[in-house]
């Protein structure tokens, strides 16, 4: 019964070392899902780069909806290519149908989260906490709390907070 426990966690602990050290055989990229799609995906997330930019959204939800039909193909529905390429389908339906006032909203929070690290980097804290405030409070309002990306922000708003010694909030 021991050399049985002795043998399992050595087996367990080779399978951990191999998930760690990157050992473990990964699932090869089908052939059919090559350069085409990872360009088709690079174009969607140009678009989705530009929330206020309507037309290269709406040209890139037929472009999206392609790379994720490719995706479900190849490499099945709970594959995590996959899964990513459906939540790009739903952000672009999602930001198509936004007003523009609220695309163009986001558009200015997306250019603005480009300032906080050089603000927090200057000294500047305050502003940075400010901004986060602002961007948190865009995604918010064009995504809802469950959106990964207002997730995002919240952490990097916190992480300055705490900072600043200022856990509490």
């Amino acid at each position: 019964m021991k050399s049985l426990r002795v043998r399992r966690t050595a087996l367990l602990g080779a399978i951990v070392l191999a998930l760690c050290t990157g050992e473990v055989a990964r699932a090869a990229r089908p052939p059919s899902v090559g350069r085409d799609v990872l360009e088709k995906e690079q174009r969607v997330r140009d678009a989705l780069a530009r929330p206020d930019d309507l037309a290269a959204l709406t040209n890139a939800v037929s472009i999206a909806d392609e790379v994720l039909t490719t995706r479900r193909m190849e490499q099945g529905e709970n594959w995590w290519e996959t899964v990513d390429a459906r939540v790009r389908v739903e952000e672009l339906h999602h930001l198509v149908e936004l007003p523009q006032e609220r695309r163009a909203a986001l558009a200015g929070a997306m250019r603005s989260a480009e300032s906080v690290p050089r603000l927090y980097a200057d000294g500047h804290v305050g502003e940075a906490i400010a901004a986060l405030a602002d961007i948190a409070s865009s995604f918010r309002a064009a995504f809802g709390e469950e959106h990964p990306e207002y997730g995002n922000v919240l952490r990097a708003l916190g992480a300055l907070y705490m900072a600043q010694g200022r856990a509490e909030q």
